[in-house]
């Protein structure tokens, strides 16, 4: 019933507010909007000149992803939070790119009608982060501009380019409360890795975030490289980043809020991987309930270059190094119909393993497993060994094999006799209450980055702990065979 209320209120509360204000707003000499006067004057109230209309917030949260990049919106005075439908096909994922075209000059996502591709820059956030990184290539030019100098200038202009759609794509989703005549306070959160956000690189996405900012509005025709890396260059020296209506949050970290505003979610210790195509994103915390809140201690973090397309190129590689045996071969033995298996080397599985192991180890460092809950084997009367649950999100979270690589990792590493737990609980991340939507973990970071409370001083990250001591050493009561190999 109580749902039924709130949805009926919901639409009364959108009826009244397409009906607009009781005296409509017309256009005064000078341009302005100036409110019509009442017929008959109102004796003892004073009217301003301008009819005032409250402003309301809506909070964009951007996941710019490593090969897609996802949107979603929240407006707190209602408490609607929606995925975002971007650009003319109202896509909710939009690669992370920029193209030059064949007329030499830069476009985000796609050319204009009359202009071909020459060039496609992907992964535009593997190559903020990493610059020099060779695995999706770094060795190249855009015009006569070297990538690691032009990267930060790119991933600009394409965030810039995701805000302005994005204020579009809100005001389609709620025509009813984000009308033009409605004073509204925009603002932003942007994703960045917590291992990132974690260290100096978290200065670099805050710059380029709040030149994205102030270059939203600003639509012109598209520039050549050179302009694009001069005009950021002269923004970047003006801005103050850390008073920007637009921040940086670590993606994890707006996961995990969005994932503790959920009543039944219990306190306790959890972990969190993000497969993506790009990269791999994981993360151990601890979730605490308290009367202000619920907080969270980031025990552990990292990412890497394991996500789906990274490992594929993997994949292809070696076989280009093997095509010989494993293409040429099947085709010239295999009969009418060869067949040509890609198999995944041994070393791609096997560094996916240690990144996860890597992840929960750290956390095990800090805290995660005390000494004291770390038998080598269990006892009579001693409580049975405790699972760690691991919730994936990302657009690679379906996969049974990286599912299956994790839940291995215990047994195959020997984290069960060295920690005292049984294993891993691995399963995708469940959508709150009343919400479906199939592709739910692949949002869950937009979603979590629209959260008031992102910014609040709720967690604390892994560079604020230090390694938990071991045990002391053990003196054996027994005398040293030295000093007693002449009694015998």
């Amino acid at each position: 019933m109580s749902e039924d209320w709130q949805e009926k209120l919901r639409k009364l509360h959108d009826r009244l507010l397409a009906e607009g204000p009781r005296s409509p707003k017309v256009d005064g000499a000078d341009g302005t909007k100036k409110a019509s006067s009442p017929s008959r004057p109102i004796q003892g109230i004073r009217r301003s000149p301008e009819a005032t209309v409250p402003a309301i917030d809506a909070i964009l949260g951007i996941d710019f992803g490593t090969r897609f990049t996802k949107v979603a919106v929240f407006l707190p005075h209602i408490n609607r939070r929606v995925i975002l439908g971007l650009g003319d096909k109202r896509d909710r994922v939009v690669p992370s790119r920029v193209v030059v075209g064949d007329d030499e000059r830069l476009y985000s996502i796609t050319c204009a009608p009359n202009t071909k591709p020459k060039m496609v820059i992907e992964y535009l956030k593997n190559r903020l982060a990493s610059p020099g990184a060779e695995a999706f290539g770094a060795s190249f030019h855009v015009g006569n501009i070297p990538l690691d100098r032009i990267v930060k200038a790119a991933c600009a202009y394409y965030l810039a380019d995701i805000l302005r759609k994005a204020e579009s794509a809100a005001r389609r989703a709620f025509p009813a409360e984000l009308t033009p005549q409605r004073p509204i306070n925009w603002s932003a959160n942007i994703g960045v890795p917590t291992k990132h956000y974690d260290s100096k690189m978290v200065d670099v996405f805050r710059e380029v975030s709040a030149v994205a900012w102030t270059w939203r509005t600003k639509v012109g025709p598209a520039p050549l490289p050179a302009e694009l890396v001069a005009e950021y260059e002269k923004a970047a020296a003006r801005v103050q980043p850390n008073d920007m209506p637009i921040q940086v949050a670590p993606e994890l970290t707006a996961a995990l809020v969005h994932f503790a505003e959920h009543r039944n979610t219990a306190a306790g210790v959890y972990s969190f991987f993000d497969i993506g195509g790009g990269t791999l994103d994981g993360s151990v915390f601890r979730l605490r309930r308290e009367r202000d809140g619920p907080s969270f201690d980031i025990l552990s973090a990292n990412v890497e270059e394991l996500g789906t397309m990274a490992v594929t190129r993997k994949i292809v590689s070696h076989v280009y190094r093997r095509m010989v045996a494993e293409v040429e071969k099947p085709i010239i033995f295999g009969g009418p119909s060869p067949k040509i298996s890609l198999a995944v080397p041994p070393e791609v599985e096997e560094n996916i393993q240690t990144f996860f192991a890597s992840v929960i180890g750290a956390a095990q460092q800090r805290g995660l497993f005390p000494p004291s809950s770390q038998p080598d084997r269990r006892g009579l009367n001693e409580a049975i060994k405790p699972m760690l649950p691991v919730f994936l999100a990302g657009g690679g979270c379906r996969s049974e094999w990286y599912q299956n690589l994790f839940s291995r990792t215990c047994e195959q590493y020997g984290h069960s006799a060295q920690w005292g737990i049984s294993g891993y609980d691995v399963k995708i991340v469940p959508a709150p209450a009343n919400t479906v939507d199939d592709e739910y973990p692949r949002f869950v970071i937009a979603l979590g980055l629209t959260s008031q409370t992102l910014h609040f001083n709720q967690y604390r990250l892994p560079s604020r702990y230090s390694a938990v001591p071991g045990l002391p050493a053990r003196n054996p009561s027994a005398p040293d065979y030295r000093d007693t190999k002449d009694l015998v």
